[in-house]
């Protein structure tokens, strides 16, 4: 005969299989850089990153990474600057970011030897498959937005290979208030050599099980494994005859 704590250890283990699934892992990227694309200055450009969609099958972002490169002539453009790291949701169909800050980095100095790769962990950052999204770099609320000398830097290219977003620069924003981004302007290469391009990234994405929800479905497994416990304790305790359970603590 199953005991009640037997049945009780069995019902949990079903429970908890079916209502949780093993954390899928999905990484989007495009090749690592060889040359840049776009400039990165308190003169110019003020943001710069990438539009991504979040694939299939995921509820999280939980890092990105970006690279960046010296310009040319560093006597021009000082490649000292301070940025942050952001996401935010993108209106593919204006090309702007949309509602709140979902992420927002510490400051980060500019590169220092060629090509140098940053990468920024998130915590988990929600998202919704399907849904656009653009990861990027920005100067505003750092000293560099203000400084007097002319700052910048430029962002590794990732070719043409990732459909689902592209790379843009952004125009908007006062200098000390990211909040001031949604409903800015942001623009991309139009020359016909690089209408479509990328910058050079990686992202990864996750299931998350801590940003999701209980279903329905969940909750009704869950129920059912409870009856069952009742169901099986009430009738283990309809076997014990009236007075047993003093003469089975009744000391001998």
């Amino acid at each position: 005969m199953i005991s009640y704590q037997n049945t009780l250890r069995i019902c949990t283990a079903f429970c908890l299989a079916a209502t949780s699934a093993a954390g899928a892992q999905t990484t989007v990227d495009t090749p690592q850089p060889v040359r840049q694309i776009g400039m990165f200055s308190n003169t110019m450009h003020s943001s710069i990153g990438q539009s991504i969609t979040a694939p299939t099958g995921i509820n999280s972002l939980d890092s990105f990474t970006f690279w960046l490169n010296a310009h040319h002539d560093p006597r021009l453009w000082n490649p000292a600057i301070t940025f942050r790291a952001y996401v935010m949701q993108w209106n593919a169909l204006n090309e702007q970011v949309i509602g709140p800050v979902l992420f927002e980095s510490a400051e980060f100095a500019g590169p220092t030897t060629g090509m140098q790769r940053y990468d920024f962990t998130t915590g988990g950052t929600y998202v919704t498959p399907g849904s656009s999204y653009l990861m990027f770099l920005s100067l505003l609320g750092t000293a560099t937005i203000t400084a007097p000398q002319q700052y910048g830097v430029l962002m590794g290219y990732g070719y043409h290979d990732y459909a689902g977003g592209r790379w843009y620069a952004g125009l908007g924003g006062t200098a000390s208030d990211i909040a001031s981004l949604p409903g800015g302007q942001w623009t991309h290469d139009t020359a016909p050599a690089c209408y479509d391009c990328d910058a050079a990234f990686i992202a990864n994405f996750s299931q998350n099980q801590a940003l999701l929800a209980p279903e329905p479905s969940a909750l009704l497994i869950l129920g059912a494994g409870l009856v069952i416990i009742g169901i099986v304790r009430n009738r283990t305790a309809s076997r014990i005859r009236p007075g047993q359970r003093d003469l089975q603590t009744t000391p001998q």
